[in-house]
């Protein structure tokens, strides 16, 4: 049987997904919990995240299978399960559910959907698709689980309550309707509720969110978690960073990257004047921080790898500078 919950935030998707695989454990059934980013395995009681439990490709294609063989302790260990839970699958390229049916259905020696192993799929069309590197409407689209072989064989629960919602509270009320008919109305204006102040510069903007940025000792940890600014492109994104940045009290540490071409490229001289080092530190690649890094003590910064995802270092994960010094960022979280 293949589920897929289709739930909004606020719906308590997680709490359903935690319920229901703490009674198939205590029923002493082997239930693997999964979700397509760390931050969101960390809210799964024994979750992971995809890629690791499954041994996705990085590159998954078409044709792609998993990278463990059909005699390994993993495998054994699917063989063994009864259920698997997989949150925020939307972010996921289609292809990436289609690979663990095939490798599930090799391993079980069982030609049904997914080994015939139950699986719960969820997540929220509304929130995010899955990210094709310059992408057209129609590739990305075309990646989402909604054209997957797979979704006509699901079976469609939905959670619509807000169970989060205040609704003695007028305003919460009404917010949240004014969020429902960004998701759901198909016209492109959008008519913003009288309470939403509008900020016409950036300054206006980081002063209306941070109040009082530039005053010391004001910036706490609870203050910054209780606040955020959201952009949709990443230029503007290191637009604000900066401008907060450069009034945010303290002195600033600045870190370079040392980037150079590749051991495989060295021979070619040809290669190497083509791109000199001047070129290559002025690449900004998604996933990396830039070549010239300005910090001060007190900023919050993102964390990009997966450290100690057991102890919530893992991609996504927020922490507070608390010391800069040559090489080394000391951090809390």
């Amino acid at each position: 049987m293949i589920f897929f919950l289709n739930g909004g935030a606020r719906t308590e998707k997680t709490f359903l997904y935690n319920t229901v695989a703490t009674k198939c454990r205590s029923l002493g059934h082997v239930v693997v919990s999964v979700a397509s980013s760390g931050i969101a395995s960390l809210l799964l009681v024994g979750g992971r995240t995809a890629h690791s439990t499954f041994s996705i490709p990085l590159d998954v294609l078409e044709d792609s299978f998993c990278s463990f063989s059909k005699q390994s302790l993993q495998a054994e260990l699917f063989r063994k399960t009864r259920l698997i839970i997989w949150d925020e699958v939307l972010m996921q390229h289609g292809y990436c559910v289609e690979t663990v049916d095939r490798i599930l259905q090799d391993i079980c020696d069982n030609n049904k959907p997914f080994g015939g192993i139950t699986i719960v799929l969820g997540g929220d069309f509304r929130q995010i698709l899955p990210v094709i590197p310059k992408g057209v409407c129609e590739q990305i689209m075309g990646a989402s689980l909604r054209h997957s072989v797979l979704w006509n064989g699901m079976h469609i629960l939905t959670l619509s309550l807000n169970v989060r919602l205040n609704s003695i509270d007028l305003a919460n009320s009404n917010f949240a309707e004014f969020l429902n008919e960004i998701e759901t109305n198909p016209e492109e204006v959008v008519e913003l509720p009288s309470t939403i102040q509008k900020c016409r510069t950036v300054s206006e903007l980081l002063f209306t969110v941070y109040l009082q940025l530039d005053v010391v000792g004001t910036i706490t940890q609870t203050f910054l978690n209780e606040r955020t600014i959201l952009s949709a492109r990443n230029d503007d994104v290191s637009y604000i960073n900066l401008a907060a940045l450069n009034v945010f009290p303290g002195d600033t540490t600045t870190y370079f990257a040392a980037g150079k071409m590749s051991f495989d490229d060295a021979h070619n001289h040809i290669i190497t004047n083509l791109y000199p080092n001047e070129y290559l530190n002025s690449l900004n690649p998604s996933g990396l921080p830039p070549f010239k890094l300005d910090l001060k003590v007190g900023c919050p910064i993102m964390l990009l790898r997966n450290i100690a995802p057991k102890a919530g270092l893992c991609n996504g994960t927020r922490l507070m500078i608390v010391n800069c010094v040559n090489r080394i960022i000391e951090t809390q979280f």
